[in-house]
């Protein structure tokens, strides 16, 4: 099939629809009767580009290649479509902020419909443990993310993966942290922790050829040592806190 010249069409334009929060006019004059929520509409998805950029940004700033960029983005993008429930899903990349532990690492979701309901995916950047720096050691690392949850003695999640040095999860209500101030009253934190220590085991039981070392290790402990080392944790942390308010960086 022989190729198609596009000729420019002499119509003249008269009129453009935009997505403005107002009606168009012809001269430049502040707005009036603003649809509330298309503004709204128009706050979020700058916010949206703002903190893409930023993210970006930090990027440049921090001397990465253009490539780097554009891989990294592109590899959370093949994390996030891998976890989705059906292929082909269109699908909106936004920024997320969260985290106490992990706070400052990259975090990316995609939200979509899917069956007259909307789903939600994340991926957040994986890093080594702190041990591979404190250590000297040089290079990325391994992750151990997929092996740990692979081989621990628990009911695996079928939602959370690890792809490249992505993992990618379900955002939902139902799928997050339990906050101790949104429970009721009459609770009882000491459950509570005690199915955080049993996950915990569940996690270290993966290593099978660890086991014996660990329980024989745990015999040699006094019935107070988590307490105490709760204690010494909380004091190095305080610590820790006052001299970095004392360097000025607060």
């Amino acid at each position: 099939m022989p190729a198609k010249t596009l000729v420019p069409s002499k119509v003249p334009i008269k009129s453009a629809t935009v997505n403005c929060a107002c009606a168009a006019t012809s001269e430049p004059r502040k707005a009036i009767a603003v649809d509330p929520q298309l503004k709204e509409a128009n706050r979020n998805r700058l916010r949206r580009i703002e903190g893409q950029i930023r993210g970006l940004q930090k990027m440049v700033e921090d001397d990465r290649y253009c490539t780097d960029i554009i891989t990294q983005v592109a590899s959370a993008q093949e994390a996030l479509e891998h976890l989705m429930p059906e292929r082909h899903l269109t699908y909106r990349l936004v920024r997320r902020v969260a985290g106490l532990g992990s706070l400052g690492h990259v975090r990316l979701v995609a939200v979509a419909e899917c069956h007259g309901g909307r789903i939600a995916r994340e991926a957040k950047a994986l890093v080594p443990s702190s041990i591979h720096w404190t250590e000297g050691a040089n290079g990325p690392g391994e992750l151990m993310y997929q092996a740990i949850i692979s081989r621990a003695v628990r009911c695996p999640d079928p939602f959370v993966q690890m792809r490249g040095r992505w993992i990618v999860r379900r955002l939902s209500p139902h799928c997050s942290r339990i906050e101790l101030n949104v429970i009721p009253r009459n609770r009882d934190e000491l459950k509570m922790l005690f199915s955080m220590g049993w996950e915990t085991a569940n996690i270290h039981l993966g290593s099978q050829n660890a086991i014996k070392d660990v329980r024989r290790h745990l015999n040699t402990l006094k019935p107070n040592w988590l307490y105490a080392a709760a204690r010494d944790m909380v004091k190095a942390v305080t610590r820790d806190w006052r001299e970095w308010r004392k360097s000025g960086n607060a």
